[in-house]
């Protein structure tokens, strides 16, 4: 009885495993049915378009490789510069400046071009290229450069000492100040000030005795100055 029983029981898990087995192969067939056809497709597509010499010749055509700009200055007074940069690929290049397409510029035969007196737009700009060939195929742009453009000079006041006043030994050296815009450098007799964030600048600045001019100059980064002297007596 014992003997029976057990066969019994494996008769019905093998019966059990069979039928799970039987449903696993059924999800595969209509699983590969919607899938599978597609995935078959796709890649015979695949092979087809690799062993094709014409389709890979002509997709390898399109490709060019995006020009390259030289570095710019981040900061100029002038009113327009010239843009140079190098172009592995195109017979020639496209100037975008922010976002606006300016002219174009034959490649040359090492692979240089050149844009001569660029306009430049108050404040900043941001330039750009793409190269192009004979067939209009195009590639993708430069990398962006970025130059500001600024003819204002830097406003500037010498607070301290007061033109045309004597000190005497208890101000030497003496504290010359003042004020001027943000990120400008300022010098003091050719002596490098400090300046804070504000525009507040510093320095102390030895006399001689007698008469002695003070020259302070703000610079800022487009190269704009500003020049202010006063002249003051020292006795000891």
């Amino acid at each position: 009885m014992a003997r029976s029983r057990i066969n019994q029981r494996l008769v019905k898990q093998t019966e059990r495993n069979l039928i799970l087995v039987i449903v696993g192969v059924i999800v595969l067939i209509v699983l590969f049915i919607f899938f599978g056809v597609k995935l078959l497709v796709n890649f015979s597509l695949f092979i087809e378009k690799k062993s094709d010499p014409t389709t890979s010749k002509e997709s390898t055509s399109k490709i060019m490789i995006s020009p390259i700009l030289d570095p710019l200055t981040p900061a100029t007074n002038s009113a327009s510069i010239d843009i140079t940069g190098t172009a592995g690929s195109g017979k020639y290049v496209s100037l975008y400046l922010n976002g606006k397409q300016l002219k174009k510029a034959d490649v040359k035969s090492d692979n240089t071009f050149v844009f001569r007196d660029i306009s430049l737009d108050k404040g900043e700009n941001l330039i750009k290229v793409k190269a192009f060939t004979d067939q209009e195929n195009e590639s993708k742009f430069s990398q962006v450069e970025t130059i500001s453009y600024s003819n204002k000079s830097p406003d500037l006041s010498i607070d301290f000492p007061t033109d045309g006043e004597t000190y005497h030994k208890d101000h030497n050296p003496l504290r010359v100040s003042g004020k001027t815009d943000s990120n400008i450098r300022v010098t003091i007799n050719d002596f490098w000030a400090m300046v804070d964030d504000d525009g507040n600048y510093y320095y102390n600045l030895p006399l001689q005795n007698g008469d002695n001019e003070i020259t302070v100059v703000a610079t800022d980064d487009a190269g704009n100055k500003t020049t202010k002297s006063i002249k003051i007596s020292y006795s000891e």
